[in-house]
Parts: C-alpha cells; structure tokens; sequence
C-alpha cells in the first residue's frame, strides 16, 4: 500500500492505494462529525475514466449496506461530478450531504496530482532498492534477484525469480581464442 497524505482539506485523507482492489481510498470525514465516509476512485484500464463509489464507513465497505456508485466518468469535468453528487443525495437522502459534493470538486483538483507524486515516489523507491541497473538494458536487478523495469514513468517489478546470469568473453591472442 502506498503512503496515505493528508490533503488541504483537513476532512479528506488519501489517497490510499489498494493493490487488491486496484483502485484509490479516500477517508471524509462528515462535517458535522460522526462517522467517516469512504471514497473510492477506481481506474478504467486504458482511459481518463473511473468509476466513483461513496459510503458511510471505512474501507471495509458500507456500514448500513448503502453505496452509491457511478458510471464510468472523467473526473475533470464538474458536469459529471454534479450529477454524480445529485445520485449520491437520493441514495442518502437521510443524510445532509452539501459537503460531499465539495469533496468531490477537491477530488477533481487535486486525484491526479497526487496519484502522479505517489507513482514517483514509489518508482524512485523501487529504483533505490533495485541493486544495480544491467549496462545497456531496461532493466534493473532487485534486492531480492527480481528483475524490473521503468514503463511510461512507473517502475513495474516484472519477475520475482533469483537468477545467476553467466558472461563468456572471448579472448583473442593472435590465431587462438580462448574463452576468461
């Protein structure tokens, strides 16, 4: 899991990223106190879009079984949120809930800018822990004798098996060559 960091807005927490769920956490905490709402933020694999799902209680899901969930969406654009909010208010309509769409407007600000600081720090963590870069290649050899690499700007371990990689120079001396 990564690092969790706290925002501008003391009320919202994350975020958090589950390697399980493959998708972000954010804690907000309701205004008027009680108990802490839970955002999540999950990906679409090859788009700008995620799909949103709010509700009351922490990660491990809704606490009185309610969650509202959204259609795939592009979280830079208000339009979008605003209706997703309006959703949100019918599904927890017990609830006062103005402040959760400014949550989501801080979402809009702020996910992606955070996201990116935590993919580096993590690619700059891997990069420390990886022994040594192999001359020449991609690659880099981990603590362990893993192997990984640096795709568009994130560091992916791409195997976790130990090897012992064997090097053959040939040697010439005049008409023979011999192998060191």
């Amino acid at each position: 899991m990564i690092t969790e960091s706290e925002s501008d807005d003391e009320r919202i927490v994350g975020p958090e990223w589950d390697k399980d769920d493959a998708c972000w956490y954010y804690t907000v905490a309701a205004p008027s106190g009680g108990e802490d709402w839970t955002l999540s933020v999950l990906p679409e694999e090859r788009s700008k879009k995620v799909i949103l799902t709010l509700w009351r209680g922490g990660l491990n899901g809704p606490a009185d079984g309610r969650e509202a969930m959204s259609d795939p969406i592009n979280i830079s654009e208000s339009k979008l949120l605003y209706r997703y909010y309006e959703s949100a208010c019918q599904i927890f309509d017990d609830s006062e809930m103005a402040w959760v769409y400014e949550a989501l407007e801080w979402l809009r600000k702020n996910h992606a800018r955070l996201v990116k600081q935590q993919q580096e720090q993590r690619k700059r963590e891997m990069q420390d822990r990886a022994e040594r870069k192999i001359p020449g290649t991609p690659y880099y050899v981990e603590e362990g004798g893993g192997l990984g690499m640096e795709v568009n700007d994130t560091y992916v371990s791409i195997a976790n098996f130990s090897c012992r990689m064997l090097c053959t120079r040939s040697q010439f001396a005049g008409n023979k060559t011999g192998s060191v």
